[in-house]
C-alpha cells in the first residue's frame, strides 16, 4: 500500500499505452495497490492489438480478474477499466478525473462493484452491458453523464450506493431490469432514467425500486 505499482508515461507531453491481459476459461488475475495515470490515447480511438479493440487504460478479456484497492485517475482513454467476458470483482478502488467511462463491463456474468469512489469522470462512472452485476456501497460524484448506467439486458442488484452531482443517477434501458434498493439519489438532473436507446431491444428498462431517496434532482423519475 505504501508503494503501489504505477502505470503512468514516460513522459508528460503524451498518454502512455494500454494494459490489455487475455485469459482463457479458469485462468485469473489480481491487482492490488495498483496506480493508473495517463493510460490510453483518447475518447474514441483505442488501441489495436492482438486482434482486438482496446478502449481502456486498463483491459481484461476472458479469465477471471480482481482489483482491490487501485486508483485510476485522468486516464485520456475511452474507459479507464474495460473488461469483456470475464468474471469481475472491482472492490474499494478510487476513480477520479478520468476522460470517458470510469468503468466499462460488458457480458461480465457475476461481476462485483463493491466499495468504490467515483469522482469527477467525463462520462458514466459505472457501464454494464449484458451483464448481471452486484453492485454496492459505492459512492459517486460529479459523473458527467450516468452514474450507473445498465443497459443490453443486464440484470444487476443494486443496493447502498450514493449517486450525487451527475447528469443522471441511474439509467435503465434496452431490456435490462434493475432490482435497486437502499439507494441515494441527490443533486442529479435526473435521478432515475428509463428508456429504450437501441431499437433490437424492444423495450425500455425496468425497475424494482426499494427505500430510495430522491434529494433535490431536477427530475427524480423519467420514464416512457
Amino acid at each position: 500500500q505504501e508503494r503501489p505499482i504505477v502505470f503512468q508515461p514516460a513522459s508528460e507531453r503524451k498518454p502512455c499505452g494500454v494494459l490489455a491481459v487475455i485469459q482463457e476459461a479458469g485462468q485469473g488475475s489480481r491487482f492490488r495497490h495498483c496506480v493508473f495515470q495517463g493510460g490510453g490515447k483518447g475518447p474514441k480511438e483505442g488501441v489495436n492489438r492482438m486482434g482486438f479493440h482496446w478502449t481502456g487504460a486498463f483491459n481484461g478479456y476472458g479469465g477471471r480478474f480482481l482489483l482491490d484497492r487501485c486508483r485510476f485517475a485522468d486516464n485520456p482513454a475511452e474507459d479507464a477499466v474495460n473488461c469483456k467476458r470475464a468474471t469481475v470483482r472491482i472492490v474499494d478502488c478510487v476513480f477520479e478525473n478520468n476522460a470517458g467511462d470510469a468503468l466499462d463491463l460488458d457480458f461480465a456474468p457475476g461481476a462485483e462493484v463493491r466499495g468504490n469512489r467515483f469522482a469527477g469522470n467525463g462520462n458514466d462512472a459505472m457501464d454494464i452491458s449484458g451483464t448481471a452485476a452486484w453492485i454496492y456501497a459505492n459512492i459517486v460524484h460529479g459523473s458527467g453523464d450516468k452514474g450507473i448506467s445498465v443497459g443490453e439486458r443486464s440484470f444487476p442488484v443494486i443496493l447502498r450506493n450514493v449517486l450525487r452531482g451527475c447528469a443522471t443517477g441511474i439509467a435503465v434501458k434496452d431490456g435490462s431490469s434493475a432490482q435497486i434498493g437502499n439507494c441515494l439519489l441527490a443533486g442529479n438532473a435526473v435521478g432515475l432514467d428509463l428508456y429504450l436507446k437501441k431499437a433490437a431491444f424492444r423495450s425500455s428498462g425496468e425497475v424494482a425500486l426499494k427505500d430510495i431517496r430522491f434529494e433535490n434532482n431536477g427530475r427524480d423519475v423519467r420514464q416512457p
